[in-house]
């Protein structure tokens, strides 16, 4: 009699049902699902609302069909500016034993991961791999002196791990103006070390937003994008 009673009770039968909802696998197009939902074939969506923000991450496909989120487009994606201009001339601003000066005054643009520290502008790579590093800087010289300036990105050892060279005689703005250059290399990053973008030689200001007659506009900035893992 107590069995026959709670067959016949409705709110244990709908939370038997219900369990079966949330807990099974649904195959369409198969009898042996092996995920929460598994299509056996093409799949179509239809009026799909557009994205209106750039925290959206993309869908990639596995070699076995499986459904992920794009690995690029979560860790190791960063994009940030010069907040502030650096000047080297200032004393609150000193090179490292290798003369390097670590670019501090950095804010992120974006950064899915959470790879970038604003409070040190310092990247940290979140997997080994092959990273594609493009710098924009623009740049007032000061220095008269004969070497080339050289930016790039440097351990947490205060080494170049990655650097470009550009002739000083290429860089002849003065005042608010600058000169602009964009350079774009690849450097090997290991997971859990952290790396700073670096400046050297001479007296130099990088300008975060020059001014000139006709305008103005956001001066120095840099992209770390993990290519290859």
């Amino acid at each position: 009699m107590q069995t026959r009673h709670i067959l016949r009770n409705p709110l244990f039968i709908f939370g038997l049902l219900l369990s079966q909802i949330i807990w099974s696998q649904v195959g369409v197009n198969t009898a042996n699902p092996t995920t929460m939902l598994d299509v056996n074939g093409d799949l179509r969506v239809r009026d799909a609302v557009a994205s209106s923000s750039t925290d959206d991450v993309p869908l990639v496909i596995d070699n076995d069909g499986n459904v992920k989120k794009q690995l690029s487009s979560l860790l190791g994606n960063f994009r940030g500016r010069l907040l502030t201009d650096f000047d080297s001339r200032l004393s609150i601003n000193t090179p490292n034993a290798n003369g390097i000066y670590k670019i501090n005054t950095m804010t992120e643009l974006i950064d899915a991961g959470g790879d970038f520290d604003i409070a040190t502008s310092s990247f940290t790579a979140p997997i080994t791999g092959i990273y594609e590093v493009t710098i924009t800087l623009t740049i007032s010289g000061y220095s008269t002196a004969s070497t080339n300036y050289v930016a790039g990105l440097m351990d947490d050892t205060g080494s170049w791990i990655m650097r470009f060279s550009m002739p000083r005689e290429e860089v002849n703005g003065t005042g608010a103006v600058g000169s602009a250059k964009t350079y774009t290399g690849i450097a090997e990053l290991t997971a859990g070390k952290v790396y700073d973008f670096g400046f050297a030689s001479g007296d130099f200001v990088l300008l975060a937003n020059p001014v000139g007659s006709t305008g103005t506009g956001i001066g120095s900035y840099l992209k770390i994008q993990l290519i290859d893992n």
